[in-house]
């Protein structure tokens, strides 16, 4: 649902995904990874201190950085 507000057209966002899920599954290195503190997998879940997404979310990404990133920050 998505592709109805990508702001040239439906066509594009599909072509754009497309090419990130390329680089994403081709690439076996990249050179820099950025990230806030937990990710993109944040919800309202976080702000309960019993909460424990953010770890699972902190350990994906640190997993992912240590195998494929060469500086993360």
């Amino acid at each position: 649902t998505l592709h109805a507000y990508h702001p040239k057209s439906s066509t594009a966002f599909k072509e754009e995904v497309a090419e990130a899920v390329g680089l994403l599954c081709d690439a076996d290195h990249f050179q820099y990874f950025f990230t806030d503190r937990d990710g993109t997998l944040k919800s309202y879940c976080c702000n309960y201190q019993a909460s424990i997404q953010p770890a699972y979310s902190a350990i994906i990404q640190a997993q992912f950085a240590r195998r494929c990133a060469q500086t993360c920050a």
